[in-house]
């Protein structure tokens, strides 16, 4: 976490002490006699021995000689981190920053935990995750979504009175209390309050964010309960290949159109992985903002999302190209992001893309979420949707599989999503 903080910080500071005329070489083994004054989004600034500037994609270079531009301008940033000016809220806020807090109480029978991420800022209100869970919220509930409250400046909440023994009308009460007292008490965008949660808490996602006018939700193996009318916002849904909710998952993601992904993982009706739920809240940032685009008061913080992302995205490529390659394209397809933020993610992406594994990766999550398009969401069934499977079913999830053999998490989900319904992962 620390790490990753000092990341994001950096990619806001000014630019670095230039590094002094030397020898750059290229991707295509080609060389350039310049002294490198700036890395920025991706980008290099080159002044030449002639006095001349150019800017470079940091993808074109050599691997040796990118991993020392990237030395070089974070050291030097880092140096300069204490006066840089950066404005990130330090003090003043009811909890601390960096820390999980609570349990707190609104006054009138609800209470909650709460964290604060350290890359808020100053003068700027920031968006809610709110935590709803099938045995009610603690601490813990918060901590497989730290990674991406700080990539992207969210405060986290989790519910204590949200539960499945709860009926839904009384777990609603609860989380509409915790909601109104954080945005009380916390710079906290009303506007942009999202749900989170695993099974029930998960429907109650759905419920919470439809009642409640949400942004939008990250629900976990849950389902729309009956009767529930959403009218905007982004969803991005998770579930188990094997849980016995994937069928309701999948009608979901349908019902809710362009504006919802379904993201199956292996496993049943148990947790999702914690960089699932860290991408969940980055692509929900980033859809938020990348539709809002006509808002030009946010474009502040379209800057720090896509410089935040750049960043990350330079971490992935290092151990999990396929994963850097996917967010690469988010920007470029979905978040259509432009100036030096399109050329810097179009660049590394063609580099990226010299791999096949990493582009079938990419391909390989948009096939699931059509999987489960065109096969959850038309499952019929009756009854509890433990131990259900179709034909039709087996022999789409094993062509899928053997298409992407190989393919990091691509085939291990595929295999598992023609199998039976069942409950907790093998």
């Amino acid at each position: 976490m620390k790490n990753l903080f000092v990341l994001l910080s950096l990619a806001s500071l000014a630019a670095a002490e230039p590094t002094g005329p030397r020898d750059w070489k290229s991707s295509a083994n080609t060389t350039i006699h310049a002294d490198a004054l700036a890395l920025k989004q991706g980008i290099v600034t080159l002044r030449k021995d002639d006095g001349t500037t150019l800017k470079v994609p940091l993808a074109k270079f050599a691997t040796d000689d990118q991993k020392a531009l990237l030395a070089h301008f974070g050291e030097e940033q880092a140096k300069a981190a204490s006066g840089s000016g950066i404005a990130f809220v330090t003090e003043g806020l009811p909890h601390p920053i960096g820390k999980t807090s609570g349990p707190i109480k609104t006054g009138d029978g609800s209470t909650y935990f709460v964290y604060l991420p350290k890359t808020l800022r100053e003068g700027r209100k920031a968006p809610l995750l709110h935590f709803n869970g099938s045995g009610g919220g603690s601490a813990a509930s918060l901590k497989g979504y730290l990674e991406g409250a700080e990539l992207n400046g969210w405060i986290l909440a989790a519910c204590v009175e949200s539960r499945n023994s709860n009926p839904i009308p009384s777990n609603h009460e609860h989380a509409k209390r915790c909601v109104e007292h954080l945005v009380s008490t916390l710079p906290i965008d009303r506007e942009r309050v999202y749900f989170t949660g695993q099974s029930g808490g998960g429907a109650m996602s759905f419920y919470n964010a439809a009642r409640l006018d949400a942004a939008g939700a990250i629900p976990l193996i849950g389902y729309i309960p009956q009767g529930t009318s959403i009218r905007k916002g982004h969803y991005f849904i998770c579930g188990g290949a094997t849980d016995w909710n994937r069928y309701l998952c999948g009608q979901a993601t349908v019902f809710l159109g362009k504006d919802a992904v379904h993201r199956v993982h292996p496993g049943g009706h148990s947790s999702t992985p914690s960089w699932i739920l860290n991408e969940g809240i980055t692509w929900l940032n980033g859809r938020y903002l990348g539709d809002a685009s006509r808002k030009r008061e946010l474009d502040p913080e379209r800057a720090d999302y896509e410089a935040a992302l750049l960043a990350w995205i330079g971490v992935l490529r290092e151990k999990e190209p396929h994963r850097a390659l996917f967010w690469c394209r988010f920007l470029t397809d979905t978040y259509k992001a432009k100036g030096n933020t399109a050329t810097a993610a179009e660049a590394i992406a063609r580099e990226l893309e010299r791999d096949d594994i990493n582009k079938l990766y990419v391909e390989g999550i948009a096939a699931i979420d059509e999987f489960s398009r065109d096969y959850y969401a038309t499952f019929e069934y009756s009854g509890y949707a433990n131990g259900l499977t179709s034909d039709r079913i087996i022999k789409a999830a094993d062509k899928l599989a053997e298409k992407y053999a190989g393919i990091p998490f691509i085939e291990d989900t595929a295999r598992e999503m023609g199998l039976k319904t069942a409950g907790q992962r093998r």
